[in-house]
């Protein structure tokens, strides 16, 4: 049984258990600071797709890490859309990244709004709009610390850029700046933001998929050897399936709450496949 208490087998278990966490300081800058609520939850841009699409009854969907700010969330946007009708979803019909359109549809909802880590499934009832969170990131030292680490690198022709959905609204600003400071080519992947039923699915044959996320294929055919991936996050459940997808290609990661950057060891990725 020593064999099996082995501390990455336990580490592989709360990270399955807790696919997306909020720490106690990020809990409480939340609660403290309105602007960075307000960025957290992109509820400008929750706003904005409401009212594009002219939605009246919203069901907006919590992970149980988040369902806790659910109605400081909901109080704002109705201080916005005083016309609109919300409603919480919290204890889902399928895991939390699913979006839950079968209790949506009992509510008579007209849309979702997801919140917290996404699967990004195609839904087929409902429009929907994902909120996957801002955590705060020093882009600058995002970009030093991983040139360094790509420099350090050896036989590659691509850089490929893959993240935590929290960090994607700083990924823009990574990419550019890292273009401009490293020689190889490099490319980010993209996540949707939203998605609509009856939606034209892109085709498998022009589209790489890696953890919900998308690269062209005429840019990256399959993420090899010649690739480097660099992954923005913490060592959480979205690295660890790129990682099974893609356990040919070396990888960096910078975790953005520590400052560090260094070479990502494939251990959870093997003990994930012993399990």
């Amino acid at each position: 049984m020593d064999a099996f208490s082995h501390d990455s087998t336990a580490i592989l278990t709360r990270q399955q258990e807790n696919a997306f966490t909020l720490d106690e300081r990020e809990c409480t800058r939340l609660a403290q600071n309105g602007p960075a609520f307000r960025a957290y939850y992109q509820l400008d841009a929750t706003v904005a797709f409401v009212r594009q699409h002219q939605l009246h009854r919203l069901a907006v969907q919590f992970p149980d890490v988040l369902l806790q700010h659910a109605q400081r969330v909901v109080h704002c946007l109705q201080h916005e859309l005083p016309n609109v009708f919300w409603f919480v979803l919290g204890d889902t019909s399928y895991g939390s990244c699913c979006v839950d359109e079968v209790a949506a549809q009992h509510l008579q909802a007209d849309g979702v709004i997801h919140y917290g880590r996404a699967c990004l499934s195609p839904v087929s009832t409902l429009p929907v709009f994902y909120v996957f969170g801002q955590t705060p990131i020093c882009i600058d030292d995002c970009v030093q610390q991983v040139r360094q680490q790509v420099d350090l690198v050896r036989g590659k022709t691509k850089v490929l850029l893959v993240y935590d959905p929290r960090y994607l609204y700083a990924m823009p600003e990574i990419h550019a700046k890292l273009t401009s400071t490293i020689t190889l080519d490099t490319f980010m992947a993209t996540m949707k933001t939203e998605d609509h039923p009856k939606q034209s699915v892109e085709r498998a044959t022009t589209t790489l998929f890696l953890g919900g996320q998308s690269v062209a294929k005429r840019d990256i055919a399959a993420v090899d050897e010649s690739v480097l991936l660099v992954y923005i996050g913490p060592q959480e459940q979205q690295l660890i399936n790129i990682l099974l997808q893609c356990n040919r290609s070396a990888c960096v990661r910078y975790d953005p709450q520590l400052r560090s950057c260094g070479k990502e060891s494939f251990s959870v990725n093997k003990t994930l496949m012993r399990r």
